[in-house]
């Protein structure tokens, strides 16, 4: 599943379920999907990419410029029958508000690396990890704090990996600019 692109906007656009840019449940990769908001708003999830298989999750990206997300916002997630690698999806906040969380990658059975959140604007409360994994490493993953336009973290706690991880947490990073 790959190169797909959702693009929700307009102020009384509403979503009441998950949104997904590439989703598969087999042994397919999900790679190079695009999810991008610049209004309305999401009721539960976006996912820029996902499986519940044994695919890969690569490369997905999600932007939020406006409206907002009720649930929490995955750059790239293999779900809990998963064992797929969750490698450099990113996330990117411009503005708008999300209410539950990011996670740049998440995966419940495969390696979580490279994955990037950068918060630019707008407001974002839950926590905020750039990798999260239940029981496998969770390396080189970047949150970036850019505060130049004005972003309103008062409620979010940013975490470099997620605290189930048993061994291999090395290398993640928070960069705070401006």
């Amino acid at each position: 599943v790959k190169e797909n692109t959702v693009t929700i906007s307009g102020e009384k656009t509403t979503v009441n379920g998950t949104v997904y840019g590439g989703y598969s449940k087999g042994s397919g990769a999900v790679s190079n999907n695009t999810v991008t908001m610049t209004g309305g708003k999401v009721e539960k999830e976006v996912r820029g990419g996902y499986s519940n298989g044994s695919g890969d999750v690569t490369e997905n990206e999600v932007f939020v410029k406006g409206g907002t997300v009720s649930k929490t916002i995955f750059g790239g997630f293999a779900g809990e029958k998963s064992n797929g690698e969750v490698k450099g999806n990113t996330v990117t906040i411009n503005g708008g508000s999300v209410l539950d969380g990011i996670r740049g990658g998440q995966s419940a059975g495969g390696a979580v690396t490279g994955n990037t959140i950068d918060l630019n604007g707008g407001q974002v409360a839950g926590r905020i990890y750039a990798g999260y994994s239940n029981n496998v490493t969770v390396t080189s993953n970047t949150i970036n704090l850019d505060g130049k336009n004005g972003i309103d973290i008062t409620e979010a706690w940013l975490i470099g990996s997620g605290q189930h991880v048993v061994t291999g947490q090395n290398g993640n990073t928070l960069n705070i600019r401006n």
